[in-house]
């Protein structure tokens, strides 16, 4: 099933091919739900009405956050402060000015590419990770690198509820 910019694949094992049909199925159903939530190419998703509100007067109104969007965020800050911003996920700006850029053949100029750098200390997540507001305008989430083993990783749960469990 293509999603996030891929495309899933799920292989089962089981006596009953109706379990493993319909539990393949509810694993779907999750990840197309995820992808409502997570995607960055989804105008609808959670993900770009959050990246919009860095529109507003700064710092922005405070965003309330769905527990996946507010999991998928928090990880990714403690990724970010770890690497010291090399994982960053406010970098969305700068891959649609790269897409544009490969797209039309053309590189961007250098105030285009000042405009789109990522800070991920411009995201501000309230001390419970419930809620986000940007603290710098402009910039969009990206969150290629994280939603994708987090989207599996709830996928693998849905699957070992129904009594797949993974095999190492």
């Amino acid at each position: 099933m293509p999603r996030m910019g891929t495309t899933f694949h799920l292989v089962l094992y089981g006596s009953e091919r109706g379990a493993a049909e319909g539990a393949a199925e509810a694993a779907f159903d999750e990840l197309v739900r995820l992808d409502g939530i997570l995607s960055d190419y989804d105008p609808a998703s959670e993900l770009s009405a959050l990246s919009r509100t860095s529109r507003e007067p700064l710092p922005s109104a405070w965003t309330d956050l769905s527990p996946e969007l507010s999991a998928v965020l928090s990880r990714a800050r403690e990724i970010a402060a770890c690497s010291e911003g090399a994982f960053d996920v406010t970098c969305g700006a700068a891959t649609r000015l790269w897409r544009r850029a490969i797209r039309e053949g053309e590189l961007p100029e250098e105030s285009e590419i000042q405009r789109a750098r990522a800070d991920w200390r411009a995201l501000e997540l309230s001390s419970d990770g419930g809620r986000a507001r940007w603290l710098r305008s402009g910039l969009r989430l990206d969150l290629g690198g994280i939603a994708k083993g987090f989207t599996l990783d709830r996928m693998l749960l849905v699957l070992e509820r129904r009594g797949f469990p993974a095999r190492s």
